[in-house]
C-alpha cells in the first residue's frame, strides 16, 4: 500500500485556501503592527526623557551659579529680577526636581509600554503555534481522505 503524502507547495496551498487558517494569518499581522506602534511610542517617550536629562543638567548648572553670590550680585539680581541669589538658587534647584518627577513619570510609561510589547510577542507566538496545529490538522485530514480515495480504489 503507498501513501499519499502532499509535498509542501500542495500543503501551503491547501492552508491558505482555508479560511480559519487565514483569520490566524490577518490576526499575527495585526498584532505586529500594534508592536510597531509600540516600539514606535517608546522610541518617543525616550526622546522626550533624553531631551529632559539635557534640560536637568541645564537647571542644575544654572543653580550651581547662584549657590553662592555676592553681595554686589545679589544687589544687580535683586534690582532687576527681584529676587537674591539664593532665591534664584532655589527657583533652580526646584525646577530641577520637578523635570525629575516628570522623567519619572516617562520612565513609568516605557515601562508600562515594554509590559504591552511582551503581552503582544507572547500573543504572536501563541498565535503561530495555533496556525501551525490548525495547519498541520489540515492537511493530516487531506492526506487522509486521499489515502481513503485510493484504498477505496484499490
Amino acid at each position: 500500500m503507498v501513501y499519499i503524502i502532499m509535498d509542501f507547495a500542495q500543503k501551503h496551498a491547501l492552508k491558505q485556501a482555508d479560511p480559519k487558517y487565514q483569520k490566524f494569518s490577518s490576526d499575527i499581522t495585526a498584532t505586529w503592527q500594534e508592536k510597531r506602534k509600540i516600539n514606535g511610542k517608546q522610541c518617543i517617550v525616550m526622546r522626550e526623557i533624553c531631551q529632559l536629562d539635557h534640560a536637568l543638567d541645564l537647571v542644575r548648572s544654572k543653580s550651581f551659579d547662584f549657590e553662592v553670590t555676592s553681595d554686589k550680585t545679589d544687589k544687580v539680581l535683586k534690582k532687576s529680577t527681584g529676587q537674591d541669589g539664593e532665591c534664584w538658587y532655589w527657583t533652580y534647584h526646584n525646577g530641577a526636581e520637578e523635570i525629575e518627577k516628570i522623567m519619572i513619570q516617562k520612565c513609568i510609561k516605557v515601562a508600562n509600554l515594554a509590559v504591552q510589547w511582551d503581552v503582544l510577542t507572547e500573543r504572536i507566538a501563541s498565535l503561530n503555534k495555533d496556525q501551525d496545529e490548525y495547519g498541520d490538522k489540515l492537511v493530516k485530514k487531506a492526506e487522509a481522505k486521499k489515502n481513503d480515495k485510493e484504498v477505496m480504489k484499490g
